[in-house]
């Protein structure tokens, strides 16, 4: 990948900026404006994710070792070169972490550490964990589940999981997901990361911690506690808490998915996220409401109920795609 120097290092300016939760309301206007620039947003977006991922490893005892390994290096002087102590500090861990938060690098990756739980399209998978919890996972859902004698880890890398956790005082069972991490010790939760960059956590039991990530409008590292019957919604833009039924909103675990008032194109995210077949929409055909419990994964079955119920008409079906349009299209 190459780099603009002069936009990396504006784009570390204002990263280090919002990470401190003190930018003023005139620096905040001078970052709008620099962002309009797509050269300078792509830089900021690619650095930001990037610290992200080092966030969310920062306190892995792998990566606690490699900064202590590199602060004893960074002790020792040197024959061939000469580099001031607190800059070979910097740069021996920023390039620890660096290689702990790459794809190939990174602790989700250790094949010794880690174990692997996935499901494909249409495709449910309930698990028993080594600390008697219970884990289950949705289509197209994959997690690296990591336990150590300190903390009790997962890694939610694409998808819906829900977690039935096991108490252990001692041990916290954390779960990672791109805007933030779920804290617990023993209680019921899911974490849906399936959103285009966006995370839902849904309380059923007990009482979790969550701890967002950092990221644009979530200037600073912000901890919300949740209660039983609430959903938190997190995106870039911002988080929401509400209280929400819980029962319809687990149904999926079973199977099933429940719409309640709900807007068709939200319906078919539903659909899409899991199945085998994608649903298309003609435009505006989104804003309908639809209410009734579908199987899930079973694209055909919901947009044969859709035109039998006036709703929409199937367009277009092959074996990879449904294309739904208006009822009144000719």
């Amino acid at each position: 990948m190459d780099f603009d120097v002069t936009t990396d290092r504006a784009s570390s300016d204002w990263l280090a900026r919002i990470r401190s939760g003190r930018m003023t309301l005139e620096e905040r206007g001078r970052f709008d404006l620099w962002l309009r620039d797509p050269a300078n947003r792509s830089s900021f977006e690619a650095l930001s994710s990037t610290y992200e991922r080092l966030d969310r490893w920062a306190d892995d005892p792998a990566v606690l070792e490699a900064r202590a390994a590199a602060l004893q290096r960074a002790r020792k002087p040197s024959r061939s070169y000469f580099l001031p102590a607190a800059a070979a500090v910097v740069a021996a861990l920023m390039l620890g972490l660096l290689l702990f938060a790459m794809p190939s690098f990174g602790p989700g990756n250790a094949k010794s550490a880690d174990e692997i739980l996935q499901t494909g399209s249409n495709q449910r998978k309930f698990a028993d964990l080594e600390d008697g919890s219970r884990v289950v996972l949705d289509g197209n859902t994959v997690i690296a589940v990591r336990f150590g004698k300190a903390k009790r880890q997962v890694f939610l890398r694409q998808g819906r999981a829900y977690f039935t956790v096991a108490r252990d005082a001692k041990r916290p069972f954390v779960v990672h997901g791109d805007l933030g991490s779920v804290y617990a010790v023993g209680t019921a939760f899911s974490v849906d990361d399936r959103q285009n960059g966006g995370m839902k956590v849904l309380l059923t039991e007990g009482k979790v911690r969550v701890e967002l990530t950092p990221v644009q409008a979530l200037a600073a590292r912000r901890t919300i506690e949740m209660v039983q019957g609430t959903e938190l919604s997190v995106d870039r833009k911002g988080w929401a808490i509400r209280h929400h039924s819980t029962e319809p909103a687990l149904a999926w675990t079973e199977g099933f998915l429940v719409f309640d008032d709900m807007p068709l194109a939200d319906a078919v995210a539903e659909f899409n996220a899991s199945s085998r077949r994608t649903i298309m929409l003609e435009p505006g055909l989104g804003r309908q409401r639809i209410s009734g419990t579908f199987r899930s994964g079973m694209a055909d079955d919901f947009a044969r109920a859709l035109a039998s119920y006036g709703i929409a008409r199937i367009d277009q079906a092959d074996d990879r795609q449904i294309v739904l349009a208006s009822p009144m299209a000719k």
